[in-house]
């Protein structure tokens, strides 16, 4: 996500949403994005140490 953000920023893209297409099902996709969410997460507490 941060390699996202970064490649977009600066950029006039007007607006962008993220959107995700399941794969192996809903669940599979709440699992993982709240995996990514929780790195997310992680990166920005470590930041502020």
């Amino acid at each position: 996500m941060n390699r996202l953000a970064g490649g977009m920023a600066g950029r006039d893209l007007g607006t962008v949403m993220l959107h995700l297409y399941p794969f192996g099902g809903i669940a599979e996709t709440v699992a993982w994005a709240a995996r990514a969410a929780g790195r997310q997460i992680t990166e920005s507490e470590g930041a502020l140490s």
